[in-house]
Order: structure tokens, then sequence, then C-alpha cells
């Protein structure tokens, strides 16, 4: 019983209306002349920030979000104040919530749950492929990192040697491709 009026208290205390929004100083901008790439990035002002890796893998939420039929609200100002929270739990649903001012919407990614689920087919890959995939996915990018070991960095420089593509982020795109289609 004594729950029930916590909650309510919660909910009458978070549930004032503000007359304006106050945003921190500063912020990100955007892209000036948007490239066609970029429009398929959904993290586009962060993605110098991110590490190549982590920039990398987010490229790919394009699919994530356009089966939620989401517009990417990073590469230009949105009308009204828009906010986006993506909400999922492994092996369970996934929520897209869209806050305005005037509505909360609340999504969920249509086709994308049983395809997030799929491993990765390695056998469309050629061998010599298939093994610069298994490199690239645990180690991209093969350039120094300080949290690498210095002789697990040494074999990964021996192999930029030998195998050049492995420094080329579209090379491993092109693979990662390759093992993921959805056919």
């Amino acid at each position: 019983m004594h729950k029930q009026y916590i909650y309510i208290i919660l909910l009458l205390a978070g549930c004032h209306s503000a007359t304006t929004i106050k945003y921190p100083p500063g912020g990100f901008g955007y892209p000036e002349h948007p490239l066609d790439g970029d429009t398929n990035f959904y993290y586009y002002p962060i993605r110098e920030l991110e590490s190549r890796r982590d920039s990398f893998r987010e490229s790919y939420d394009y699919d994530y979000f356009q089966s939620a039929r989401e517009p990417n609200l990073s590469i230009r100002p949105q009308p009204v104040p828009t906010f986006r929270l993506s909400y999922g739990v492994p092996l369970g649903t996934d929520y897209i919530i869209a806050l305005t001012p005037e509505y909360i919407t609340v999504k969920t990614p249509a086709h994308y749950s049983d395809e997030c689920m799929a491993l990765p087919d390695t056998s469309r890959l050629t061998p010599m492929e298939r093994y610069h995939y298994h490199i690239l996915h645990y180690n991209f990018p093969i350039e120094p990192t300080a949290k690498r070991s210095p002789w697990k960095q040494h074999w990964l420089d021996s192999l930029g040697t030998v195998y050049p593509a492995l420094h080329d982020v579209k090379y491993y795109s092109y693979l990662w491709n390759k093992a993921n289609a959805l056919q």
C-alpha cells in the first residue's frame, strides 16, 4: 500500500511543465553539406569523438532505425525539440522512444529483432576473407592503441604489412556486409 503512495508522489513531482528547455552551452553542430553516406550515419556529430571501432559498428545502426522508420536527427535541426531514446534487452524486444513537446512515440523496430539475432555467416567468405574477417572483428582497427599489448600489436603490424587491405575500412565493410547479408 505504501508503494502506491510513493509512485503517486514521484509521478506528481515529475509532472511539472517547464516553460522553456534550457540546453547546455555548446552542443554538437550539424554538417553544412551532408553527403549521401552521412545521412545513413545516425550519430553524425560524435563520429569523430568515438573510436574507429565504435564508429564503424554504429554505422550499421541505419538498418535498425530504418526498420522503425525513424529519421536521422543528427544531420539537420528538427522543427521542434526532439529527443530519441532506444531501449532493449538481450534476447528481448527493442523500443525506440521519441519525445517532442507534444508527443511521446514508442516504436518497436518492425523486422529488426529477428535479424539482429542472426550470427554472421562466414561460410560466404573465401578462406582468406574468413581469416581477415576474424582478425578485424576482434582487432579493428589494427593500428596501435594504448590498450593492446606490445606482442599483439607487433603481430597485427606484421599482418598489416603482409595484407595491406587490413588497414582499409572499406575492405572490412565489404567483409562485414558479405558475412551479414540477410539471404
